[in-house]
């Protein structure tokens, strides 16, 4: 047999041996000068990655029950219920660690999951405040207000068919208590309730 080398390079023996070993591969790639850049890409497998999204997933349901501590507490409190649930040790924390990934785009969806839970803490916090105006509500706006804090609690778990049940009731209340909506509802937004 005969090999062809384009480049008519010597070919090695055993006394020449042209491998590189790795202690000197080792010192090669720790002397090299490191390259900036913008993004930063954390390659893993299917299996790594999948359970990378569960302890996201994890600690956001965590976020979701302090959340629901803080709208139950907001509604026996009233006005005197002063905590800030963004503020909360647990939420700030994952809200930092999901913009790093997002901003240095470390997973494919890094950006969708903080889009996702920054709407969820303004939805929380929205809730939160509604909670805590409970106790002045009318009957309707107290039904309304809880009704609303099921909707989300429903859509979240991921159960559709009590999610429909309870869209259905709000409807057949909404609608036989139309002329009770006055003051509970911005005027505004009314017609966007009911649908």
């Amino acid at each position: 047999m005969q090999a062809f080398d384009p480049l008519d390079r010597p070919i090695p023996n055993e006394d020449n041996d042209q491998m590189m070993k790795r202690d000197d591969l080792v010192q090669a790639i720790d002397g090299m000068t490191p390259v900036g850049g913008y993004v930063l890409n954390a390659p893993m497998s299917n299996e790594n990655y999948d359970k990378l999204e569960n302890m996201f997933a994890e600690e956001e349901k965590h976020c979701i029950e302090i959340g629901e501590r803080f709208q139950q507490t907001a509604q026996e409190k009233g006005q005197d219920f002063t905590d800030k649930y963004e503020e909360e040790p647990k939420v700030k924390s994952l809200l930092k660690v999901m913009k790093f990934f997002a901003e240095n785009q470390m997973l494919p969806s890094a950006e969708v999951n903080l889009i996702r839970f920054e709407a969820q803490i303004a939805k929380t916090v929205k809730l939160i405040k509604m909670n805590k105006d409970f106790q002045t509500q009318s009957n309707v706006g107290q039904y309304v207000t809880k009704m609303i804090r099921d909707i989300f609690k429903r859509k979240r778990e991921k159960k559709y068919t009590q999610l429909v049940k309870i869209l259905i009731e709000v409807q057949k209340y909404l609608d036989e208590n139309d002329k009770d909506l006055a003051g509970v509802v911005d005027p505004t937004r009314e017609e966007e309730i009911k649908n």
